[in-house]
């Protein structure tokens, strides 16, 4: 009996080294190898680690190149499994999670409501899901931007940039600072709108976030767009896009090439049109879809 606990305690820290360096591998853009060892615990691990393990291999399968389906299928497999541990922590986590599948797969509203269970859960739990309760904030303000409900969205993006200056979550800012940035453009505050992305930008090179990296130099390109400099745009979208294939960010990668693609000439622009439509297929992107049929309609 001894033995067997001794054998339960070595799992346990076994999985939970593994966990930590998937989470360490996904912020690099090492989606596979990250998958790899989250579904190695998902398999034989300990059953308080799958729900991390599930958020793991949910999140890589999201932003990297896999299907949604099966990161939401995943995600609520370790939905289940924190609320059944009360592990509120982790629901945040995941319940953040899936409203960026659900995002992705075009449904704002679901997304909109998965953001708010995040944010109720993180509150719940307290300081220890102080980052879970600033990405709620920002998501929550982006996804009420593309939803039109802009004193929402102004709302939620003071609250998450006050909470984050307050306790001292410097590297969530470079996401604050790009929500904070697509508010301005949309109310045509040029100038204040590329201060809010330089600044973004800025932070995440000094913190070394690839993904933000290469998200905040798109933004940038767009307002190059709307000051009709098409040349530094178009220059800034293209190593954007650069930067987004070498991650393997599949949603971002893809978004890129819709916004470059109807500056640049035939075929290239078709060509751009057929790896997007590709990317986004293959993960089950509805809402990239329909901006591609758009622009092919037009």
């Amino acid at each position: 009996a001894l033995r067997s606990v001794m054998n339960d305690v070595d799992r346990s820290r076994a999985d939970r080294a593994r966990l930590a360096l998937a989470r360490s591998l996904l912020t690099k853009g090492s989606y596979e190898e990250a998958w790899e060892l989250a579904d190695e615990v998902l398999q034989f691990g300990d059953q308080d680690c799958i729900a991390e393990a599930a958020y793991v291999m949910g999140t890589g399968l999201s932003i990297g190149p896999g299907s949604l389906a099966e990161a939401m299928q995943i995600l609520r497999r370790g939905l289940s499994n924190a609320l059944e541990r009360q592990n509120d922590e982790m629901a945040a986590a995941i319940t953040f999670e899936i409203g960026s599948i659900s995002a992705q797969q075009g449904d704002l509203e679901a997304a909109i409501l998965a953001y708010k269970e995040s944010l109720e859960y993180a509150e719940n739990t307290g300081p220890n899901s102080s980052m879970w309760r600033a990405l709620a904030y920002n998501n929550l303000a982006y996804h009420s931007l593309l939803l039109e409900r802009i004193a929402d969205a102004r709302k939620y993006a003071a609250q998450g940039i006050e909470f984050s200056e307050k306790n001292g979550l410097l590297s969530l800012m470079p996401f604050l600072l790009s929500t904070n940035g697509e508010i301005l453009l949309h109310f045509g505050d040029l100038d204040g709108s590329e201060n809010s992305f330089s600044k973004g930008l800025e932070l995440a090179k000094q913190l070394s976030i690839p993904e933000r990296i290469a998200g905040l130099t798109a933004n940038l390109g767009l307002i190059a767009l709307e000051k009709g400099d098409v040349r530094t745009a178009i220059l800034r979208l293209s190593t954007a896009m650069a930067r987004a294939d070498a991650l393997g960010t599949n949603h971002l990668a893809a978004q890129i090439r819709i916004w470059l693609a109807p500056h640049i000439p035939d075929p290239e622009r078709q060509k751009l049109l057929s790896e997007a439509r590709e990317l986004a297929e293959a993960g089950g992107r509805a809402g990239l879809l329909r901006q591609i049929e758009a622009i092919q309609a037009s």
